[in-house]
């Protein structure tokens, strides 16, 4: 363990020259005089040149090294300057740095950089490792969209409205009126293997109903209907890897809706999915 006997003349300061004094005194500014010394005048500078070897030692004693007028004078030497060099290289890494939790380390002007480029967005652009939360949604055109903002947007435009199985013939209540949207589109597929020649049928209110025949294979079949006026429909066929031929009248939709399929006249079970979409 080390040692340090370096100490503070009149420690505790009871015959000492106030500063005041101190700052005028001929024999501190011209140095010894013949005549009669003051007690005090040396106390305040025994004092202050003793605190400044105190406060040396101190920082010899706390890097566990001898501060002792014991020693060698070569020893108490090599020991100060162990302790200078060891203050200069008490220089935080790169990870303490980036850490931030050192507080007995100093840091150099790169270490403060490579600190705030770790915990920090670059104004050139940086890569994230976790979420970035932003305050709100975006007002400006150039400004970031957060997901909330993207999935009001989109949430609002296109929507699966249902989806279901139903046997031959089965009616079916929406969750919403389908006249809430600008283009309706529905998909079917029947239980029948190769789904070809399938006539499907799908009856809206006031009977109103359109169809249509899928051939070879499609693999998805179904129609899209675009909204004329408050709650009616134009009719149009789509199809994928096939062909389908059908009907194009103006229904009317609301609600509750009638599916059906036949092939070769034998009813059919119905696969459906109805997606709506607004046009703003």
């Amino acid at each position: 363990m080390p040692t340090n006997n370096i100490l503070l003349f009149d420690q505790n300061k009871g015959n000492m020259m106030g500063d005041t004094e101190y700052n005028t005194n001929q024999q501190r500014l011209n140095g010894v005089q013949s005549g009669i010394a003051s007690s005090q005048l040396q106390n305040k500078f025994q004092y202050q040149t003793s605190l400044v070897a105190y406060a040396i030692a101190s920082l010899m004693y706390n890097n566990g090294l001898d501060a002792n007028d014991a020693s060698a004078v070569s020893a108490f030497v090599s020991n100060l300057s162990s302790t200078l060099v060891q203050k200069v290289l008490d220089k935080a890494s790169t990870a303490e740095a980036r850490a931030g939790t050192v507080n007995t380390k100093w840091m150099s002007p790169a270490l403060v950089k490579a600190a705030i480029d770790f915990t920090s967005v670059k104004l050139s652009g940086s890569t994230m490792t976790g979420p970035l939360i932003l305050s709100g949604n975006p007002t400006a055109n150039l400004g970031a969209a957060t997901k909330q903002y993207v999935d009001n947007a989109v949430g609002g435009l296109i929507k699966r409205i249902a989806s279901g199985t139903v046997a031959a013939v089965g009616k079916v209540t929406l969750p919403e009126n389908l006249s809430n949207y600008d283009i309706l589109l529905f998909n079917f597929s029947s239980n029948y293997e190769e789904q070809r020649n399938t006539q499907y049928f799908v009856k809206s209110v006031d009977n109103d109903f359109f169809s249509f025949v899928a051939y070879r294979h499609p693999v998805s079949n179904g129609a899209i209907l675009s909204k004329i006026n408050s709650d009616r429909y134009a009719v149009g066929v789509y199809y994928k890897m096939g062909d389908s031929v059908g009907l194009h009248p103006i229904v009317r939709m609301n609600n509750t809706i009638t599916f059906s399929a036949e092939f070769n006249a034998f009813p059919q079970q119905v696969t459906y999915t109805i997606y709506g979409m607004k046009a703003s």
